[in-house]
């Protein structure tokens, strides 16, 4: 029961990163994240069953993420529409190109298909380990591993610019740097992050389904703001009391 909870935490961890990105980094209002997720779980299942690797499924569900990130940030960039209706038309569009990626089926069962969760499990009965938690701590490696490359990425001279864009878009400017390329790849790397969620999610599930994301959004908002609740009530009770 339990590490079912933390299983999907993490997972779902990972889209929140994502959702962080284009929402505070960025101040960029992205919907895309509705049609993102699934896409990415839809890759997974869909290479997963013509027997490709867990681990190239994984690159190219990261890679779906991205393109769909792309996608909205040309839409904003270049046609010069506001980033909400940007990304809700790209996360309409997705669902048309999620049905066909998986072949006009509604959802496609992975429980006969091996996959990363699944070889995980052989591995943890072999070292007498409880399957649960040998995926809770396999994901909770992962989302580990993506919080440090993140922090690395943002403290970077890219990154530093990609968090002033969202906080003073006209510095980037007054300093030679094209704001919408910095926007594209903020987004792209966001989306990515969704991606790689999506097909987390598949594989734990057991199935894709081209309806995985929705109401994604809000439950990514949701959890951003109770994790910045929590880390200021954190933050607070180690201040000094006047």
């Amino acid at each position: 029961m339990i590490e079912g909870i933390l299983t999907e935490g993490f997972i779902y961890g990972i889209m929140v990163l994502g959702v962080f990105i284009t929402f505070r980094v960025l101040s960029f209002a992205d919907m895309t994240v509705d049609g993102s997720f699934p896409l990415g779980a839809c890759i997974m299942g869909v290479m997963l069953s013509r027997g490709i690797p867990s681990s190239a499924a994984l690159a190219l569900s990261c890679a779906g993420g991205m393109l769909a990130g792309l996608v909205t940030a040309l839409i904003h960039n270049k046609l010069r529409i506001p980033d909400l209706l940007s990304g809700i038309l790209t996360m309409t569009m997705l669902y048309s190109i999620n049905l066909r990626v998986m072949s006009n089926r509604a959802n496609l069962s992975l429980i006969k298909i091996p996959t990363l969760f699944s070889k995980i499990n052989g591995w943890a009965q072999g070292f007498t380990i409880h399957p649960g938690w040998a995926i809770v701590i396999f994901c909770f490696i992962t989302i580990v591993i993506i919080k440090i490359i993140l922090d690395v990425f943002f403290h970077t001279d890219f990154g530093l610019s990609l968090g002033a864009l969202g906080a003073n878009p006209q510095l980037i400017i007054s300093q030679g740097m094209n704001p919408e390329v910095i926007k594209t790849v903020g987004i792209c790397l966001a989306n990515g992050l969704v991606g790689i969620s999506g097909a987390y999610a598949a594989m734990y599930q057991g199935f894709s389904d081209i309806n995985f994301g929705s109401g994604m959004i809000v439950s990514g908002l949701a959890s951003l703001m109770i994790g910045e609740f929590l880390s200021v009530q954190t933050g607070s009770a180690f201040l000094p009391s006047a």
